[in-house]
């Protein structure tokens, strides 16, 4: 679609088109670089190796997580099934429920930024120092990069308590994700690695980015998103439009979450087509002021560390 295409109500129906197939590819590319990881660290186990394995090994892992949010918007398929057993898939293999997170998710798009979004108030009251800023550059380099040196387990383990089970769903139905087929699911998971890989590969090479790179990660975006924003600012969101070095090797904004204004604005747009949908947005110039904007998270003329350094 070109950059010249105004955004009409076409437009934007071709944009939530669900594309099965590049869903398909997005998540086949994640396991190939994984299992890349895995044969390198196989043939040689040295242990040097392991920390750039941890950190492209947790990218993978995050942009799983993107892709399992893609399922809760139902942007697999038109066949909802479908989305929820993809998304089943991409939950468990990271040890969360997806119909936990799916209630959680929908509040936040649905209370962004109040005291109802479940979101924010999580944050809130159970680290509220780790999210009020501006910050000090030491401050701000122990916050980004604590989750590396043991923090990342008790910030995982604080994620998979809120997401181990299902509040009321958003039609005030109660929801669960099947206990058995997640039994058998997470079964034949750690067998596969196991079989494949073995049990020491299975620890370094999925257990250990789960628990470090990828809380790691996760906080730059959940800071990057809706945190250290003017209170005049009518959309207290970013949006970032980092570097493919930053946004998939890195692991801040993995499938082009990072367009994060895009997202809120048409939650059900695939991530692929969030950056062709920013293109379309910039054309409105009252659309363009109503949001904080960056060049990268790390890198580029106005970044989030920089930013989270100085007064909003």
């Amino acid at each position: 679609m070109a950059r010249t295409l105004e955004l009409t109500p076409e437009v934007i129906r071709q944009l939530h088109v669900p594309r099965p197939g590049r869903f398909a590819l997005l998540l086949t590319l994640d396991w190939l670089v994984i299992a890349s990881c895995v044969a390198l660290w196989l043939h040689w186990p040295t242990w040097w190796l392991l920390p750039p394995l941890w950190v492209i090994v947790g990218s993978r892992q995050h942009a799983i997580a993107v892709l399992m949010h893609e399922t809760i918007h139902q942007r697999l398929s038109k066949r909802w099934p479908i989305s929820q057993l993809a998304g089943y898939a991409c939950a468990w293999s990271l040890l969360i429920s997806w119909n936990s997170f799916k209630w959680n998710h929908l509040q936040h798009h649905k209370h962004l930024n109040t005291e109802a979004d479940p979101d924010l108030t999580f944050k809130l009251k159970t680290a509220p120092a780790d999210w009020q800023y501006p910050k000090t550059a030491l401050q701000l380099a122990v916050l980004l990069t604590k989750d590396l040196f043991g923090y990342g387990l008790i910030a995982a383990f604080r994620r998979l308590r809120r997401y181990r089970g299902t509040p009321a769903t958003v039609d005030g139905a109660k929801g669960s994700d099947p206990l058995l087929l997640r039994l058998i699911f997470t079964a034949s998971f750690v067998s596969l690695w196991m079989l494949a890989a073995g049990w020491q590969a299975f620890v370094l090479l999925w257990l250990v980015p789960l628990f470090t790179t990828l809380p790691f990660m996760l906080r730059f975006r959940s800071i990057s998103e809706h945190f250290h924003l003017s209170d005049e600012m009518p959309e207290k969101t970013r949006i970032v439009r980092a570097s493919w070095f930053e946004r998939e090797l890195l692991g801040f904004g993995p499938h082009l979450i990072g367009y994060h204004v895009p997202h809120h604005r048409y939650p059900g747009v695939p991530c692929h087509n969030l950056k062709q949908l920013d293109r379309l947005l910039a054309g409105d110039d009252d659309r363009m002021n109503a949001h904080e904007s960056l060049d990268g998270y790390l890198i580029g003329g106005r970044t989030l560390v920089r930013q989270l350094r100085s007064p909003v």
